[in-house]
């Protein structure tokens, strides 16, 4: 079932004090029309505006009702409860008084556009089709005959349905004024809140825009990275290289004839070099003979003599002699202290001497 809160604008806040200033002006017609009616009895002593003016005050009774609940926050109630009884009275005004059924369709849609735009889409299908039916039963009801219907002169009735027509048609288009203006208030905020989020829109676009950009640049800065640091790379390689060739200088003294230099402390990694760069050499000049020079080694130990056997061992293995030359007393004291087998490595005192005796 459904409730009447779900009925209620969600923006019923805001606009309380909007149905509040209403509701004051639909009081304060009411009291008027309700002493206007009055004074005509005392004027004419006709029933008739007795009974219109007890209508006009319960109305207003019934405002002052209903604004107390809107001031309490029940607006649900107070719209529904200001609806249905005055919607009720419209009915037994034309009851009593068929003729008057101009007036109470009237009155109808009056009390139809006071409550209209506080309801949300829902509540607004309801009111409509409720004010149809009940327009429709207000005019059937107005040509029925009625036997409690108050018998009333012509010039009365034409004079109460000019004067009261007048006063709900007055009320009616003040109220369309105030929807209307209050139509053009909303219009008014969807404008500007559009505004708004065009201007937030194309801030946006610009962040967006101005990120990309520095998203761009800063790509391009890793790509320059990126490729000094592949420049640095293969530079680094190069000077590897030349420090890999240098530390392990391969020299031709003559045809076929290389001489391979030990200089400074030998660690595994120098001696791994130092071999492959030999046997390389060997391979490429198609050497019969190699010098391995190691005066410039200031020491030799185990490893420095493990690599000059195992190199001894591959060059002759590739069909090359090898001559051993620098060999200094202390070293060759050391040499024989290792217990280091140099086969049949010929050995000279230095690489004159060897040379010396290739050219003899």
């Amino acid at each position: 079932m459904t409730t009447a809160k779900s009925f209620i604008h969600s923006n019923i806040p805001a606009m309380t004090p909007r149905l509040q200033r209403a509701l004051d002006w639909f009081i304060l017609l009411a009291i008027f029309t309700g002493s206007l009616e009055g004074g005509l009895f005392v004027f004419t002593e006709s029933p008739i505006f007795v009974i219109l003016a007890m209508v006009s005050y319960f109305a207003g009774g019934m405002g002052i009702w209903v604004r107390w609940l809107v001031g309490h926050n029940r607006i649900n109630t107070a719209l529904l409860l200001f609806w249905l009884s005055l919607a009720l009275v419209m009915l037994l005004v034309t009851i009593l008084i068929p003729s008057f059924w101009p007036v109470t369709t009237l009155g109808t849609l009056l009390i139809t556009v006071i409550v209209l735009p506080y309801l949300n889409l829902i509540g607004v299908r309801w009111l409509l089709t409720s004010t149809y039916f009940l327009g429709i039963l207000t005019i059937v009801l107005g040509y029925l005959p009625s036997p409690i219907a108050l018998s009333i002169p012509s010039w009365d009735l034409t004079f109460i349905l000019i004067g009261s027509s007048v006063i709900v048609f007055a009320f009616l288009v003040f109220l369309l004024g105030q929807f209307s203006n209050q139509l053009l208030e909303t219009i008014t905020r969807i404008q500007k809140a559009n505004t708004a989020l065009e201007a937030a829109q194309t801030h946006l676009e610009t962040q967006v825009v101005e990120r990309t950009v520095h998203l761009q640049e800063a790509l391009t800065t890793i790509e320059k990275r990126e490729t000094q640091l592949h420049t640095t790379i293969a530079d680094l390689q190069t000077s590897q290289m030349t420090i890999r060739e240098l530390s392990a200088p391969i020299i031709p003294v003559a045809a076929q004839v290389l001489v391979a230099p030990l200089i400074g402390a030998i660690d595994s990694n120098r001696a791994t070099i130092f071999t492959d760069m030999v046997l390389t050499a060997v391979e490429k000049q198609r050497t019969r003979l190699v010098i391995l020079d190691i005066t410039g080694v200031p020491v030799i130990d185990t490893q420095v003599a493990q690599v000059l056997v195992q190199t001894a061992d591959a060059i002759r293995l590739l069909g090359a002699h090898v001559t051993l030359v620098g060999i200094r007393p202390e070293v060759a004291q050391t040499i024989v202290g290792l217990g280091v087998n140099l086969g049949d490595i010929q050995t000279h005192r230095d690489l004159e001497q060897a040379l010396s005796f290739i050219h003899h």
